[in-house]
């Protein structure tokens, strides 16, 4: 009689060569425990243990090299942690002695590479449990294939890790791991999957949610282990850590994501150089701020951000670190309750900034940070500015903003660093518009007197002038050869609302003459 079971042909008695059924080896004992490591142990050039449909109960199974248990689906076949055992559920081989040590394959026998699991779910039994993991191994090339659901498990779901070097050329040493489509869901006091190696590993899709920990954190320490992922092409992690912190994915070593799903929980990039297509944020600002970028030399292309209603008080978007670009940024603070964008790092660039409905809709105090974009419909400012005075560039910041208000200010904090900063800044929808750059026209004065005049000119401007910032020029007057006679013109003093101009005649014209002044401001 024959079966076929992913593409393994099995007949009755007799497998393939190098794949084995777990019912071959199970004797009536209370669980599998020891039929796992009998058909394991079986396999001594490696293989594959097949675990047919329905629910297997064991209390650890110590995964040897070279080898992978493979299920027949999610929604087939279930292995269950075994009441009471206390203890991590899949395990590799020396897990115990390894974990922590840092030692790469070849430079102790007992790395082991090339081990994992395949279409099947992992059930920790969590409540039943007073300690241990879904998953802990340590090794390269860690395999997770197919579609693997890992749940329910007293701490971490999954936990890998390996070192961050390496010292051989064999085909059993190739470092990255290979993950197709992980799902971990609803760790009891742990995190999805704490990812601490192989380094460079790629992985197709990771789905984290409801976890009490966090849904995924990646984490690298010099010397032991390296979480650095090449790419995750979709990362979703969604109601994480819900009332003990809301941490969704914490990316602390250096990661490529394609596409990045930030849902009821937050993000934080505490690493550098990380490269991420598309990050979506929905349901933010329960207990933090959407996504908090640390590191340096990230570069983001599209960030979409929303925050959840009834909550306040954070920032869609906060940049504390370094040399981070965006190619894009839309971030929605729902009803005013929430910040914008907030940049406090230095040397930042973001493009096609797009804020709405934000208590301030674009914070920056770092310095030599470039912003573009519009702030809309904010309810305290369309922009706030604090001079950094504990950053070297003092300013330099370089802000291009179209602002459309109905309420509160557009512009609070401080001004522009005079020579320092440069600011092209459009707002409108309050009473009067208003810009960082004006070009105006005095009213006439005579020429025809000596007396030194005074003009006050209305500026319209968001900021108070400097003199310096103010240039003067003498337009065409009456009669047009009133434009050749000399006038001594200076700025005497500017305030939030008028340029004070003083205006003296050495040589008096042609009675009846006047002329007007050319004002230019530039903030």
């Amino acid at each position: 009689m024959l079966n076929f079971l992913k593409g393994v042909v099995v007949m009755t008695g007799y497998i393939v060569p190098g794949c084995v059924s777990l019912l071959d080896f199970y004797n009536g004992e209370a669980d599998y425990t020891e039929a796992f490591q009998r058909a394991i142990a079986s396999l001594v050039g490696g293989g594959v243990v097949v675990v047919p449909q329905g629910s297997f109960y064991a209390r650890q199974i110590v995964l040897k090299r070279n080898v992978i248990i493979q299920g027949l689906g999610v929604g087939a076949t279930e292995i269950i942690q075994t009441p009471n055992s206390n203890c991590d559920f899949v395990i590799s081989e020396s897990f115990d002695d390894l974990t922590g040590s840092g030692l790469p394959f070849g430079a102790d026998s007992r790395v082991p590479s090339w081990l994992g699991v395949k279409d099947i779910r992992i059930n920790g039994n969590g409540s039943k449990q007073s300690a241990g993991r879904g998953i802990a191994w340590y090794g390269c090339a860690l395999l997770i294939k197919g579609d693997v659901f890992v749940h329910n498990c007293f701490g971490d779901n999954i936990y890998t890790e390996y070192a961050g070097t390496s010292i051989s050329s064999a085909w059993q040493a190739q470092e990255e791991g290979l993950f197709d489509k992980v799902t971990s869901m609803g760790s009891l006091n742990g995190w999805g999957w704490r990812n601490r190696g192989p380094h460079n590993s790629v992985i197709a899709s990771i789905i984290a949610g409801h976890n009490s920990a966090g849904g995924y954190i990646s984490e690298t320490l010099s010397g032991k282990y390296d979480g650095n992922v090449t790419e995750i092409g979709h990362l979703h992690t969604y109601a994480n850590a819900n009332g003990n912190g809301d941490a969704g994915a914490i990316i602390g070593s250096t990661t490529a994501i394609a596409h990045w799903i930030i849902d009821g929980d937050y993000g934080y990039v505490s690493a550098s150089a990380c490269q991420f297509g598309r990050v979506k944020l929905i349901n933010g600002g329960q207990s933090n701020n959407g996504l908090n970028v640390v590191g340096n030399y990230n570069n983001i292309g599209l960030f979409h951000g929303s925050m959840l209603s009834g909550t306040a008080g954070y920032a869609v978007l906060n940049v504390s670190g370094d040399g981070n670009s965006f190619a894009a940024v839309k971030a929605f603070g729902q009803a005013g309750a929430h910040r914008g964008l907030v940049v406090s790092g230095s040397g930042n660039e973001f493009s096609n900034v797009y804020v709405r409905e934000c208590s301030v809709g674009v914070s920056v105090s770092g310095g030599l940070n470039t912003v573009s974009g519009k702030s809309l419909l904010s309810f305290s400012s369309g922009f706030d500015y604090k001079i950094p005075v504990e950053d070297a560039h003092a300013g330099k910041n370089d802000v291009d903003l179209d602002i459309f208000s109905t309420q509160g200010n557009y512009v609070t904090g401080d001004r522009p660093a005079d020579q320092i900063d440069n600011f092209k800044i459009r707002a409108t929808g309050l009473s009067k518009s208003a810009s960082t750059s004006a070009e105006l026209q005095s009213p006439t004065f005579p020429l025809d007197s000596t007396v030194l005049q005074t003009i006050n000119l209305s500026h319209g401007l968001l900021y108070t002038p400097t003199r310096k910032s103010v240039g003067l020029t003498l337009l065409d007057g009456v009669p047009t050869d009133a434009a050749f006679v000399e006038v001594r013109a200076k700025v005497v003093g500017c305030d939030s609302d008028k340029i004070k101009i003083q205006v003296r005649v050495p040589q008096a014209a042609a009675a009846g003459s006047v002329a007007r002044l050319g004002v230019k401001v530039v903030i």
